[in-house]
């Protein structure tokens, strides 16, 4: 009888183990499900704010001579347009920089393919250009021999009229040939999926530091410090320099030697663009401290916000983290992190390699 009861009462403790060993799996089964809904929520959200932009900025350009065929992330930040184009059917990659303005068409060379891949992209382009260049030639000339024929037969007036008319017409149809077969040439040239990545694009344009700076200060910015001295600073949450430089000030921002505004940018990538969009909800600048130093840390978004914001604060955020993306390349320095400050001697825009080069320019920052 003994036994039995034994027997029993085990019976019983491994069945209430079981059950709650059950539950707990099925709470974190549950957990983990609403923390990846969160996830697909913030990216979901914010990717639709950029394929609406891109819907804008195409129809702006092209009217209603390209048809949408797909929008997704592509390289570099930027968004991927796959259009064709209505009267020709051919297929065109476009590709939307992260500034919401320009569009590239056609190839985008990027570090991650091989040197014979890019080799053979470049080579199929210049020939083809090398083609259409040596087409138009042709037919200008031929053009020009209509002409001139022409006018060496002594035909009257009304003849060479007509005549010039229509080889100016067949120049016409034989340029629009031309570019039209290289163009078609660039876009077979661009492989769906083999521009993994790209720098962005950059240029010489003297850039007006005093007129960044100003629109630097009315930024979305997330301060930290009480110091009159200010620096300003463009930060990605996946940037491994940034994440070094932020530790490296706190230290100067607890000796009160410096005020530091963090410009939250998405420049590393899909992850990057959701956190600082986050990061940036919040109007209250103490909260926005708290979520960034949360945000900073290395687990999955998901198991850092339990509750997705909604829809509005999500693209209230994004659109917040876009403006500062595009100072960033107002700057031409394409880099995180990227240095704004004031010295006696104006403005200042740098990247700044060493800890040396950052406490010198700390003291030569002037209040405000």
């Amino acid at each position: 009888m003994k036994v039995v009861i034994m027997m029993q009462a085990r019976f019983i403790k491994y069945f209430l183990i079981i059950v709650f060993l059950g539950l707990t799996i099925l709470g974190c089964q549950k957990k983990d499900s609403n923390q990846s809904d969160v996830n697909q929520n913030i990216s979901s959200s914010i990717l639709q704010q950029e394929r609406q932009k891109a819907l804008s900025l195409l129809s702006l350009y092209f009217g209603s001579e390209l048809k949408i065929k797909d929008i997704y992330r592509g390289p570099a930040g930027s968004i991927h347009i796959t259009a064709e184009n209505i009267s020709t059917k051919t297929i065109h990659n476009l590709y939307m920089l992260p500034d919401q303005q320009h569009l590239i068409d056609g190839v985008l060379y990027s570090p991650h393919m091989s040197t014979k891949k890019i080799s053979s992209l470049h080579s199929q382009v210049s020939q083809s250009r090398a083609l259409m260049n040596d087409n138009l030639a042709i037919s200008k000339e031929e053009m020009r021999g209509k002409i001139s024929s022409a006018i060496s037969q002594n035909k009257s007036v009304n003849e060479i009229t007509k005549l010039t008319q229509e080889a100016v017409k067949q120049r016409v149809e034989n340029s629009s040939t031309a570019k039209r077969a290289h163009n078609d040439s660039v876009v077979s040239s661009g492989v769906p999926g083999s521009a993994v990545t790209a720098s962005l694009p950059r240029n010489n344009t003297v850039v007006d530091r005093e007129s960044i700076y100003n629109r630097i200060e009315k930024a979305n910015w997330i301060s930290s410090g009480e110091s009159k001295k200010v620096l300003y600073v463009f930060y990605d949450f996946r940037c491994p320099a940034c994440a070094v430089v932020h530790k490296y000030l706190d230290e100067h921002i607890e000796n009160n030697d410096i005020q530091v505004r963090y410009l939250p940018v998405g420049a590393l990538g899909p992850e990057s663009l959701a956190r600082a969009s986050l990061s940036l909800i919040p109007k209250n600048n103490e909260t926005r401290l708290k979520l960034m130093a949360q945000l900073a840390r290395p687990e999955k978004i998901e198991s850092l916000i339990n509750i997705a914001p909604s829809k509005e604060e999500q693209q209230r955020g994004h659109q917040a983290t876009m403006e500062n993306f595009k100072l960033l390349l107002e700057t031409q320095r394409v880099a995180t992190p990227t240095f704004a400050y004031r010295t006696a001697a104006g403005a200042h825009i740098a990247v700044l390699t060493s800890k040396n080069q950052l406490a010198q320019v700390i003291n030569n920052i002037v209040g405000l």
